[in-house]
């Protein structure tokens, strides 16, 4: 019988309560560098700076490393720490975008992405990672996230509203070249971010 691993690369609870703060305050600003092929896409290696409210924050994307497939190996986590000190080097550089400035944040959406490998149909890993993260206004959603399950790059996207927030699927990652009986199966939620907080 084989034993189902089990791996979890999720937001800390203080990364989710500076986020969470942010709800009803107003936008200022998210930075990144433009994607010529990808209309209303930003794109950046390892910070992601917004601030809101008076607030600056970046959200960071690092490799750290699991094991839960066959030899370890590193996957991108999400954290949230001060943004000050990059967002200063992301205003000298020009990459520094205003969408939304002065709309009040209506509020904040994590995307959690669970991938499960089976193997002959029984399950065998299950690899539970936060994605992304959307920012709702009344006219529309900007959304920061990984830009793939094995990379420290980050995206950002503009969308109309929640419900067409593009977040494209890298299942493909693991999901390609499969031996036989070799499948997955992907999840993924969108959770609003009061439902995962632990109180202080």
């Amino acid at each position: 019988m084989t034993i189902m691993k089990h791996a979890m690369l999720n937001l800390d609870q203080s990364s989710l309560h500076q986020l969470a703060a942010l709800v009803g305050t107003p936008w200022r600003l998210v930075t990144g560098e433009k994607v010529p092929e990808k209309p209303r896409h930003l794109f950046a290696w390892d910070d992601v700076v917004v601030s809101a409210g008076g607030v600056t924050l970046a959200i960071h994307n690092e490799l750290t490393e699991a094991a839960f497939e066959e030899e370890p190996d590193e996957y991108p986590l999400l954290s949230v720490r001060d943004g000050s000190k990059r967002l200063i080097a992301d205003e000298n550089g020009g990459r520094v975008f205003f969408q939304h400035r002065g709309e009040p944040i209506h509020n904040v959406y994590i995307v959690r992405e669970s991938i499960t490998q089976l193997m002959s149909g029984e399950p065998t890993w299950e690899y539970v990672t936060d994605y992304a993260v959307i920012f709702e206004f009344a006219g529309g959603a900007i959304v920061v996230g990984k830009n793939g399950h094995h990379m420290e790059g980050m995206q950002v996207s503009f969308a109309d509203s929640v419900a067409t927030v593009d977040i494209a699927d890298r299942s493909i990652e693991w999901d390609w070249d499969n031996e036989l009986g070799e499948e997955y199966e992907v999840g993924r939620e969108i959770l609003p971010i009061e439902d995962l907080l632990v109180p202080n």
